[in-house]
């Protein structure tokens, strides 16, 4: 078992630039997954400015309306951990790269 912190100093060590860029990898890493992403609904923000800003106020309003919503954000302002959102709180960043960490290494994601 890998002791806390150490996957956040492996998620760190990772190069932002994959010496391949697409979305096979990713695909292969979702479909090793059990491809969850399949049964969830979304809203996907993009642009240039105020991403997390239209994103938490996504979240509060369903926060408000008794939905638990699962958010990602990019960059962290404060830590790793706060990109990772369910229900309105940082979801447990160890926990999370645990569940995808070997698979992701697996296939270089």
């Amino acid at each position: 078992m890998r002791s806390a912190g150490e996957h956040v100093a492996w998620l760190e060590a990772l190069s932002p630039w994959p010496e391949e860029f697409g979305v096979g990898r990713m695909r292969e890493l979702l479909r090793r997954l059990g491809n969850p992403e399949r049964g969830l609904r979304a809203i996907h923000v993009v642009g240039t400015n105020g991403k997390t800003t239209t994103a938490r106020a996504a979240e509060a309003l369903l926060l408000a309306e008794d939905i638990r919503p699962g958010v990602y954000t990019s960059p962290h302002v404060v830590s790793w951990a706060e990109r990772v959102r369910v229900g309105g709180e940082n979801a447990d960043l160890d926990a999370v790269l645990a569940r995808v960490r070997e698979e992701a290494e697996a296939v270089g994601a």
